[in-house]
């Protein structure tokens, strides 16, 4: 298992990286990630992500139920946030 922990500053850059790992192909390539806010605020740190290599099942079985309750937790307020946890496929 390999976990990479990474800043989300703005949406467009990301998505760009994204598809830029898709292309390495990597099995089991699990991402989680919260952005905070509704939209991208510009110049700070919008969120956080990890990228997570060869998750254990139960990690995957036992996280659905925990995201809602930490995006609900850490958004700021006045903004509902975004927590996602996707498969990178190639």
């Amino acid at each position: 298992v390999t976990v990479i922990w990474y800043p989300l500053k703005d949406r467009e850059t990301h998505m760009r990286w994204k598809q830029q790992l898709r292309k390495l192909g990597i099995p089991k390539f699990l991402v989680v990630e919260h952005w905070l806010y509704d939209r991208d605020q510009p110049d700070i740190y919008n969120g956080a992500g990890l990228f997570i290599v060869n998750p254990p099942y139960a990690f995957i079985q036992a996280l659905p139920p925990l995201l809602e309750a930490m995006r609900a937790a850490l958004a700021p307020e006045g903004h509902r946030g975004q927590m996602s946890c996707n498969w990178l496929d190639g």
